[in-house]
């Protein structure tokens, strides 16, 4: 598929725009965006533990009939359900509110550009015509 310069300046306008947006929306939140993605870390991290911490139980409890870590085991299962419980809850609770900030940072400043708009083209009442600036 050739891609044709028409394409490449959209394309460029969209990197441009998305590259502001984030510099001037997601940046004052890169501390909770960071931490939001450290708690997925670890949740993904509590998920794939969880998962290795059934070979010693399929090995030694099963096979082995050997119950002594019975409740080691059992314990660090609990433990790694409750570290991915609050982790997820975490980044659940992070990413909301950013995500809420950010939009609630646009809004206001898509109105507040709107209101400038406004009062830089102040318009006569039933007329078409532009008042003077002051």
């Amino acid at each position: 598929m050739r891609r044709y310069p028409a394409i490449l300046v959209k394309r460029a306008a969209s990197v441009t725009l998305v590259a502001r947006l984030a510099r001037d929306f997601m940046r004052p939140h890169a501390k909770r965006i960071a931490l939001a993605f450290l708690l997925m870390g670890l949740a993904a991290a509590s998920t794939a533990l969880r998962a290795w911490l059934m070979q010693p139980v399929l090995d030694n409890i099963f096979l082995a009939r050997d119950g002594s870590l019975l409740l080691l085991l059992a314990g660090g299962a609990l433990a790694l359900a409750v570290v991915k419980g609050l982790s997820d809850y975490g980044d659940a609770v992070l990413m909301t509110r950013v995500g809420q900030r950010i939009i609630a940072d646009v809004q206001k400043a898509l109105f507040a550009r709107l209101m400038r708009a406004v009062t830089r083209y102040r318009i006569a009442p039933f007329s078409r015509r532009r008042l003077p600036e002051r």
